[in-house]
């Protein structure tokens, strides 16, 4: 069993600086990929943590994250993948805990999401409001939960915020301390994969208002477009994430910022 990988994240981190900024890290490319393709593990993941963290992801969480990557491929595989699948998620986040340079280490966090997908199955797993979907027979489903504010315990504090704050990722990979411990948490599903079968991950989507639906529908039309390959299908989706945030109606500095957190990932079963 082949899996055909394709890979999209927004170019407006690397183009656009931030506004208020004049200084030589003054773009914001705050999503990245990670692919190991034997078997096909692929996650995207979207950086958070305050304007300065945010700012210097590059520089200093990729190679956090790969150094992780890098330690989780040394150990042997579990048999169900969701075991394997959530030891990476583990990996990572002892990568935050073990970091302690620069000074401000402490702040970096990240969301994610991630597949593991080997012949017997597959395991989806994410962390925040990175999302996960499986398209089958002209059908996209949401495999992946939203961790929201109103999710983590507090319901009585969550009843008294306001709706929309209360729907903003209430979970992140950070350094462990007492106050933030409650708000580590990843999850992992499994399923099962048949030859056709696609796997769309998302991560920084949500602060675009894509919709399922919305996803579903151009997904339909690329299929029906001949679409060749997980690539082009994925450089599709970045280019239909990218037009839907740009007729919205938020402020220009705040739609750039949208644009730079978009990270996308197709892994396409057995074409």
């Amino acid at each position: 069993m082949a899996f055909d990988i394709g890979l999209w994240r927004s170019p407006r981190g690397d183009t656009h600086p931030h506004v208020n900024l004049d200084i030589d890290w003054d773009y914001w490319p705050q999503a990245t990929h990670l692919v190991w393709e034997a078997p096909a593990l692929v996650a995207c993941v979207t950086g958070g943590g305050g304007g300065s963290q945010q700012a210097m992801f590059k520089k200093h969480l990729d190679p956090l994250l790969a150094g992780a990557l890098e330690r989780w491929q040394k150990t042997p595989l579990a048999d169900p993948p969701a075991t394997s699948l959530s030891a990476w998620f583990a990996e990572v986040q002892a990568t935050f805990d073990a970091t302690v340079e620069p000074p401000w280490a402490d702040e970096f966090a990240c969301a994610a999401v991630a597949v593991l997908a080997r012949p017997d199955g597959a395991a989806i797993g994410n962390v925040g409001m990175e999302r996960a979907w499986r398209w089958r027979d002209g059908r996209l489903t949401q495999i992946t939960k939203d961790f929201t504010l109103a999710d983590h315990g507090a319901a009585a504090r969550g009843q008294q915020l306001p709706d929309w704050f209360r729907q903003t990722p209430g979970s992140m990979l950070r350094k462990r301390s007492p106050d933030r411990e409650a708000f580590i948490r990843w999850q992992v599903a499994t399923l099962d994969l048949a030859p056709g079968d696609v796997i769309v991950l998302a991560s920084g989507i949500h602060d675009t208002g894509i919709t399922t639906s919305y996803l579903a529908g151009a997904i339909e039309q690329m299929f029906d477009g001949n679409v060749v390959g997980a690539q082009d299908l994925a450089t599709r989706l970045g280019d239909t994430v990218t037009r839907f945030a740009s007729v919205s109606n938020r402020e220009d500095r705040t739609e750039w910022k949208v644009h730079s957190r978009v990270a996308l990932a197709v892994v396409w079963n057995d074409r």
